[in-house]
Parts: structure tokens; C-alpha cells; sequence
């Protein structure tokens, strides 16, 4: 499979292990995003999150949210990798094909917590936390961030992104900054040509090859 590209040549990395305390959201404030979830779970937890981006869902979101909570609106790319840099882990919530901001966060070094669901998976080298408590998983040696399970039922999955936040933060130690980038790399726009050039070479070679037979059939 070869994945679309991603630019991040505007995100400076950050190795170093001393970040803010504060969780990030980036994305549209859309039903199908699912921020509503991610508001109730830290309305719950009260760890400090981040929320940067607008939508239709804004006033609402601002209404239920806690103090813990801060709403930044639309930033600029510049401020955007600021964010990325700082924040303790990228929260993402809703189910897509493929998703950039997930790599973006990962980019920066950034771990990601995002649902066992949709492109993530292909994304986001995760921590299945609900198997590895059982033993049902091989430890994730070069993980990115932690996986949680995706339910249609917002109140199960607050109490899923809980789970997973508590995980996280027992277990942050073991998501290092340079594997989170190693993992962004896979999706950058270098590595996205050099497999292009790879795959038409091969198609390209495979065609000559068939024409070639043809060629020695009809002359028999």
C-alpha cells in the first residue's frame, strides 16, 4: 500500500521530554469529529485540554465546558506547530479515512490518542490498552500513542477516552518523542514519490515482460 503524503516540513520536531501538561484537540468543532465526547471526558477528568479550531458546534461546546478547558478558535500554521510542540498528547476522536492531523501531531514528536477505528489505524502505531492488560497484545516497542476502542454510544465512549487517559498517562514514558516521528516519516511526501517511482517501475517492467511473451507466442 502506499499512503498519501503528508507535509510537515512546517513543524519543527521536539525530542526534548519537558512539555506542557496540556492535551491538544485540532479539528473542526463538527458532529461527525465527535469533540463532544472528548469535552466530557476532561469536564470528568479535569486535566487541562487545548481545543483549536471553529464550527457550527462551538457555542455549544463552550457552554458545557469547564474551566480546564480553552478554546482557541482557527490558528495559523505557525501557532499550530507551536501547539504540536508543547501539548502532552494530540486527543483525536472521530472515525476517518485517513486523517493528517494525527501525522501532524506525530510530526512534532507528539503522541497521539485516537480510536482503534478508521485510518488511525493505519496512522498511528497504537498501544491496545484493553488487550495488553490482558496479555493479548505484544508489547508495542516503538508505539506512537494509545489506541482506545470506538462505541457509537457517547457515554461509553467517555468512559472509553477515560480509560485510555489513564493508561496514558501511567504508561507516557514508554511513547517515545522519536519513534512518534519515525512513524510521521512513513507518510511524508519524499517517501510517498520514491514508492511511486517504485510502483510504476515495477508495472512498467511486469507490461514489458507480458508484451515479450506475445512476442514469442505469435513467432512459434
Amino acid at each position: 500500500m502506499i499512503y498519501p503524503p503528508v507535509d510537515t516540513n512546517w513543524i519543527e520536531p521536539n525530542l526534548s521530554e519537558e512539555r506542557d501538561e496540556t492535551f491538544l484537540y485540532v479539528g473542526a468543532l463538527v458532529p461527525y469529529k465527535r469533540v463532544d465526547v472528548v469535552i466530557e471526558a476532561f469536564n470528568r477528568c479535569k486535566l487541562p485540554l487545548i481545543v483549536a479550531g471553529e464550527g457550527p458546534l462551538y457555542p455549544s461546546l463552550k457552554k458545557i465546558a469547564k474551566k480546564n478547558i480553552k478554546f482557541v478558535g482557527r490558528v495559523s500554521d505557525k501557532e499550530l506547530a507551536a501547539l504540536y510542540r508543547r501539548c502532552k498528547a494530540l486527543m483525536f476522536s472521530g472515525c476517518e479515512d485517513f486523517g493528517m492531523i494525527p501525522v501532524e501531531a506525530m510530526a512534532a514528536g507528539t503522541p497521539v490518542i485516537a480510536p482503534f477505528k478508521g485510518g488511525c489505524k493505519e496512522t498511528v502505531k497504537g498501544i491496545r490498552y484493553w488487550q495488553e492488560i490482558k496479555g493479548a497484545q505484544e508489547e508495542e516497542k516503538e508505539a506512537s500513542g494509545v489506541f482506545f476502542r470506538y462505541f457509537s454510544s457517547p457515554r461509553r465512549q467517555v468512559e472509553e477516552i477515560l480509560r485510555a487517559l489513564f493508561f496514558f498517562e501511567k504508561n507516557k514514558e514508554r511513547i517515545k518523542a522519536v519513534n512518534c516521528i519515525k512513524q510521521a516519516d512513513v507518510f511524508s511526501p519524499e517517501r510517498f514519490k520514491r514508492e511511486w517511482r517504485i510502483f510504476i517501475a515495477l508495472t512498467l517492467s511486469k507490461e514489458k515482460g507480458r508484451g515479450l511473451n506475445k512476442g514469442l507466442v505469435h513467432y512459434r
